[in-house]
C-alpha cells in the first residue's frame, strides 16, 4: 500500500516546527531508468559551502520506496551529490518579454549593492532605488543603472559607473528590479 517511486521535494521553515512545501516539483529529480538513483532518493541532513557553490548529499536506491522485502533483490544504492549555486534554491524569474519586481521598504547598511543572478547571454537586469513613496532617488533610477548581464553570485550594481551607496546607508528604500530573461536569486549590501 505504500510502494512507489520517491523523489526529493523542498520544504522550508522559519521556526523548524511548521514546514511549507515550495512546490510539488522535485527538488532532486529521479535519475534515468536503470541508474542507481532512478527509483527512490533520500536527502541527507545539512549542506556544505565550497566557494560559490552549495553541496548536498542524498542516498539513492534502485528499488521503490515500499517494496516488500521478500520481493527485493540486494538493493543497489549509492550516495550522490547535488551542486547548486549559492542561494540558488528559488528565484524571481523574468521571461524574455520582461518583468519587474519592487521590494517592500527596507533599511540597509552598506556601501554597495551586489546581486546573485543569472541573466546569461541574452538577458539583462537594471535596478532602481525608490523612496518609500515610490519616487525614484536621483542618480539611482533603473534607467540610469548599467545593464547587468551574465551569471554571477556577487555582481556589484552601478549607476552610470557609480556603485557608491554610502550616502543612502541607513535610509529606508524600495528596490525596483527591471529584468528580461533573468533569474534573480538574492541581493545583499556590501560594507566594504
Amino acid at each position: 500500500g505504500n510502494d512507489g517511486l520517491l523523489d526529493i521535494q523542498m520544504a522550508v521553515s522559519r521556526d523548524g516546527l511548521k514546514f511549507h512545501r515550495v512546490s510539488r516539483a522535485p527538488y532532486v529529480a529521479l535519475g534515468l531508468a536503470g541508474e542507481p538513483d532512478s527509483l527512490s532518493n533520500y536527502m541527507a541532513v545539512g549542506m556544505l559551502r565550497v566557494g560559490d557553490y552549495l553541496y548536498q548529499y542524498y542516498g539513492a536506491y534502485a528499488v521503490t520506496h515500499g517494496l516488500p522485502e521478500a520481493q527485493q533483490k540486494m538493493p543497489i544504492g549509492c550516495f550522490c551529490a547535488v551542486r547548486q549555486r549559492l542561494d540558488g534554491f528559488v528565484s524571481a524569474t523574468a521571461a524574455w518579454g520582461g518583468g519587474e519586481l519592487v521590494t517592500p521598504p527596507l533599511t540597509f547598511q552598506g556601501k554597495r549593492l551586489a546581486l546573485n543572478l543569472n541573466a546569461s547571454a541574452m538577458g539583462a537586469c537594471q535596478v532602481g532605488l525608490l523612496t518609500v513613496a515610490g519616487k525614484e532617488i536621483q542618480g539611482f533610477a533603473a534607467d540610469a543603472c548599467d545593464a547587468i548581464r551574465g551569471n554571477a553570485v556577487e555582481k556589484v550594481v552601478t549607476w552610470k559607473g557609480n556603485s557608491d551607496l554610502a550616502a543612502l546607508s541607513g535610509q529606508t528604500v524600495c528596490m525596483r528590479f527591471v529584468m528580461r530573461s533573468t533569474d534573480l536569486f538574492a541581493f545583499r549590501f556590501l560594507t566594504d
